[in-house]
């Protein structure tokens, strides 16, 4: 016996199975008894559209509310966790064509139906097509990777990254020459007409930014410089390109680096326009951005 209490709608979806004129919407009051027969599974979404196929639906969809198979469990979610409940919920990333899903942020989980998980992604490459993925944990139990459409980035201007910061530079930017860094070791031998060239394997970037920085209010009022917003928030700035930590660089032109900024950061005041001052930090390469472990270890990823 199954039987089902959906006010307004009768064991074969339509509209037919309530004594009110019109059917009732409601929200968070389902119930469902099984009982007297033999079950293989039991599968319930929140699509109301009536189907006319008997197709058994094969994987955990974004809608799934409940997909019990019985295999000796009462289990219906999204997680084979022997019981366990889901205490967070896990977010990935896939670029397009590529196979390989990186961690981005953990969160804990909230009790409740949640339709929307709400989070900015810093570490991206401009023109790059990402797909992004919701997992539920129940403790070290991943459940159903359930994927989003593809997503183009597309923006313009350098930005300087980490956990807590997002900065952005675009006005006046002129980006310096990129070094690429493979040192070498020549070796002259007495009895030998050509040297001996070795390497290692260091292979890195060195590289420079100077951009022309404006607060938040002097964009937002069209130019209108406030001199003490503009003091107050390029200090800012300058504290966190000074505080030694590793930071995510990316710019309009597709680079996505994990850097460290090197030597003195440089001011420089305008003598035309009062208030206000171009800045100039050099930069090297220090790892990879796809190195998510890595990632977690310098506490760039939420959650980890």
């Amino acid at each position: 016996m199954v039987k089902y209490i959906l006010i307004g709608i009768d064991t074969f979806g339509y509209g037919n199975g309530s004594i009110f004129k019109s059917s009732i919407f409601n929200v968070g009051n389902y119930e469902m008894e099984i009982a007297h027969g033999k079950f293989d599974e039991v599968y319930i979404d929140l699509d109301t559209t009536v189907s006319t196929d008997i197709i058994k639906p094969t994987e955990w969809g974004f809608q799934t509310v409940i997909d019990a198979k019985f295999q000796d469990d009462l289990e219906g979610g999204s997680v084979s966790g022997g019981g366990q409940v889901i205490t967070a919920i896990r977010i990935q990333r896939q670029k397009e064509d590529e196979i390989i899903w990186n961690d981005i942020i953990q969160m804990d989980y909230t009790t409740g139906y949640q339709s929307y998980y709400t989070f900015t992604d810093k570490y991206v490459q401009n023109g790059v097509s990402y797909k992004y993925a919701l997992i539920p944990l129940s403790g070290t139990t991943l459940g159903y990777r359930q994927s989003s459409e593809l997503i183009t980035v597309n923006f313009d201007g350098v930005f300087f990254s980490d956990l807590t910061h997002n900065y952005r530079l675009f006005y006046n930017l002129e980006m310096g020459n990129f070094e690429h860094n493979t040192p070498s070791s020549i070796q002259e031998p007495l009895n030998s007409q050509y040297p001996i060239v070795t390497y290692g394997t260091l292979d890195y970037i060195r590289g420079s930014v100077e951009a022309l920085f404006l607060s938040a209010s002097t964009v937002a009022t069209n130019g209108d410089i406030n001199i003490r917003s503009e003091k107050l928030e390029r200090k800012e700035l300058m504290n966190f390109m000074k505080n030694k930590k590793p930071k995510i660089l990316k710019s309009g032109n597709g680079d996505l680096m994990l850097v460290t900024i090197t030597d003195n950061p440089i001011e420089i005041p305008n003598n035309q326009i009062r208030g206000i001052a171009n800045v100039s930090f050099n930069f090297v390469e220090i790892g990879d951005t796809e190195d998510t472990d890595y990632l977690k270890s310098l506490g760039l990823l939420e959650g980890f």
